[in-house]
Formats: C-alpha cells, sequence, structure tokens
C-alpha cells in the first residue's frame, strides 16, 4: 500500500557503524521495505515480519 509507517532515525550521525532497533509491536505481518539513507547511499531492504 506504500504508506510510511515509521521513521527510526533522522539524524546525523558521524562514519561508522550503527544499528537501529524496530520495535513492531503494534505493526501486522506482512513484508515491509527498509529505506537507509546516507549521503549519496541508497539502499533499500526487504524484511518480512511474521507474528
Amino acid at each position: 500500500q506504500g504508506r510510511l509507517v515509521e521513521t527510526l532515525t533522522d539524524r546525523h550521525m558521524e562514519a561508522g557503524y550503527h544499528s537501529v532497533v524496530w520495535n513492531a509491536d503494534s505493526q501486522s505481518s506482512g513484508m515491509y521495505f527498509v529505506k537507509m539513507l546516507a549521503s549519496e547511499y541508497l539502499k533499500t531492504q526487504t524484511i518480512m515480519l511474521v507474528k
């Protein structure tokens, strides 16, 4: 359906490895897309949430 579910973080981060935890308790099972953007880098990852 293509709607924004949640923004996990939207702030400047220094170079390095970072992780973000998504609490999906209030979300339905299904396929979700995670979009990661860093300067010129853009990655979209598909995840399947199964409850």
